[in-house]
C-alpha cells in the first residue's frame, strides 16, 4: 500500500465515456434535427396533396374539352342553342352533328346542367354525365361562324379557373 500511497504505482482509471451535460446536449440537438426534418417532411406531404388535386381539376377539364373538341372537329353542322342571355352570344348547349363510320347522321349534344353542376353528352336520347365543372359555355369566335369558342369554369380552394378552347371542324376547311 506504501507505494500506492507514494505514486509509485498508478492505477489506471478508465474515463471513458461521456458526462451527463455532454448526453444532454446530444439529446437536444438531436431533437432538433428530428423535428425539421419532420416538420420539413410534413410540409412537404401538403404541398404534394394539394398539388395532385389541383392536377385532378386541370386533367378535368383537359378530358371535358377534349371530348368536345373531338365530336366538333368531325361535325358537319353545329348550332349553338340556349343562349344564356339574350344577346349576350353566349350559349349553355351545342348541337353538333356529324356523319358516323356508318355513314348515317348523328346527332350529339353538350349541355350544362346547372342543379348538379355536370357536363352532360346527350346521345340517342341518353344523357351521359362527362365532367363536374362550375360553368361551360359556347360561342362563336368568329362572323363566319367557322370557330367554336368554348369556355369552361372549375372552382378549387375557392379559386376560379376559366380554360378557353377554339376550335374550326374541319369540314369547314375542307369545303
Amino acid at each position: 500500500m506504501r507505494l500506492l500511497k507514494e505514486g509509485l504505482i498508478k492505477i489506471k482509471r478508465h474515463e471513458k465515456g461521456f458526462t451527463l451535460i455532454e448526453v444532454i446536449l446530444t439529446v437536444a440537438i438531436m431533437g432538433l434535427i428530428i423535428s425539421t426534418a419532420l416538420g420539413a417532411y410534413r410540409g412537404t406531404l401538403s404541398t404534394y396533396g394539394v398539388i395532385l388535386k389541383k392536377s385532378d381539376v386541370f386533367l378535368n377539364a383537359r378530358t371535358v374539352l377534349t371530348r368536345i373538341e373531338e365530336d366538333i372537329k368531325y361535325a358537319k353542322e353545329i348550332n349553338l342553342l340556349d343562349e344564356t342571355y339574350s344577346g349576350s352570344g353566349n350559349y349553355k348547349k351545342i348541337e353538333v352533328a356529324y356523319i358516323n363510320s356508318q355513314g348515317q347522321r348523328e346527332t350529339v349534344y353538350y349541355y350544362f346542367n346547372s342543379a348538379t353542376n355536370t357536363v352532360l353528352r346527350e346521345s340517342n336520347g341518353t344523357s351521359n354525365p362527362v365532367a363536374q365543372v362550375e360553368d361551360l359555355y359556347f360561342s362563336w369566335e368568329d362572323k363566319n361562324l367557322s370557330k367554336v369558342k368554348i369556355a369552361l369554369k372549375l372552382k378549387y380552394n375557392e379559386t376560379e379557373y376559366v380554360f378557353y378552347s377554339q376550335i374550326i371542324p374541319l369540314s369547314l376547311l375542307l369545303d
